[in-house]
């Protein structure tokens, strides 16, 4: 039986956009995952670390964190634009619901 390759392909674009990408375990300990997005974010002064070409590392992975951030964006924005109008429109039927139960109390 053979892997599917879009299958394999979405594995891969996973693991590739795991370090802001959360799944529901977030809601279980946010701090957690803030705390590792700020840490990747930060660049500590007092880390002296650097690459072969003389840069500090974590300046460059807050480079490389945010363009794989727009590479996402980019590539995945008609699926965003769907889930964002979803959500929208899940809040707006609960506000309109809300409104019509207080309408009939009345």
């Amino acid at each position: 039986e053979e892997d599917n390759p879009k299958s394999t392909c979405d594995m891969e674009d996973a693991k590739k956009y795991t370090p802001f990408l959360f799944d529901f375990s977030y809601l279980h300990n946010p701090e957690e995952f803030e705390a590792s997005l700020t840490n990747t974010n930060t660049n500590d002064p007092a880390d002296t670390s650097t690459t072969s070409d003389g840069n500090n590392s974590n300046a460059q992975e807050d480079t490389n964190l945010t363009d794989l951030e727009r590479e996402f964006a980019i590539n995945h924005l008609p699926t965003i634009q769907e889930y964002y109008t979803l959500f929208t429109s899940i809040y707006n039927y609960q506000l309109e619901l809300n409104r019509f139960s207080s309408d009939l109390t009345k």
